[in-house]
């Protein structure tokens, strides 16, 4: 059921730049970048550092001076967090990632600014729940949410700083002992986190 919110929520968000096709240029290319990820509610967490690569990206653009559009993305994705038990754990899973987002942009010669905002949804691959010290973290199949950016075309490069906000929950964690206090301030029970990602991208367009 969530993934068809995150569906229709893509349609609706693309269907009046689709409706005016004809008049836009299209874009495609291939995206890679560093992830800087954590996760809300847990106090002992820390954030790690992981990567989304060899992405194919497509855009759809208006040809005006200050334009509306389109950009998607299919991209491999490595993410997780660290916390402390007394030796650094580090909780990482591999996803295929698909942004959706609504781009506008100023077209200037050489260099132009845009912002870009939309849905996205993290498919994890081989994610099994396993024990970390005194943490066990069993991983969502899918997690959804969104996701912000701003950045520079430059030429035949783009580059950005994005932001994700998850919505629903990334992973679930439960203490492996009764005895042992959670960073979510309570004892022997599950709690749920949720996705918080900081990104640098270079994309490659033609």
């Amino acid at each position: 059921m969530k993934v068809k919110w995150i569906i229709l929520i893509a349609l609706l968000i693309t269907a009046p730049t689709v409706m005016q096709a004809q008049k836009m240029t299209y874009r495609w290319g291939v995206k890679t970048g560093l992830h800087f990820s954590h996760v809300s509610d847990f106090k002992e967490s820390n954030g790690a550092t992981g990567y989304h690569m060899g992405g194919p990206v497509v855009e759809f653009m208006q040809k005006k001076f200050s334009s509306t559009g389109v950009e998607a993305a299919l991209l491999y994705s490595r993410k997780g967090f660290d916390f402390d038990d007394k030796n650094l754990k580090r909780v990482m899973n591999d996803y295929i990632e698909i942004p959706v987002n609504l781009k506008w942009r100023l077209n200037v010669p050489l260099v132009s600014p845009y912002i870009a905002m939309g849905p996205y949804a993290n498919v994890v691959l081989g994610g099994e729940k396993k024990d970390y010290g005194k943490y066990s973290v069993d991983p969502s199949p899918v997690n959804f949410g969104l996701g912000f950016s701003a950045g520079l075309d430059i030429i035949h490069v783009q580059l950005s700083l994005n932001f994700n906000w998850g919505l629903n929950d990334t992973y679930k964690i439960t203490p492996i002992s009764s005895s042992q206090e959670t960073g979510y301030g309570t004892t022997s029970s599950e709690f749920s986190v949720k996705d918080r990602t900081f990104a640098l991208s270079a994309a490659f367009l033609f």
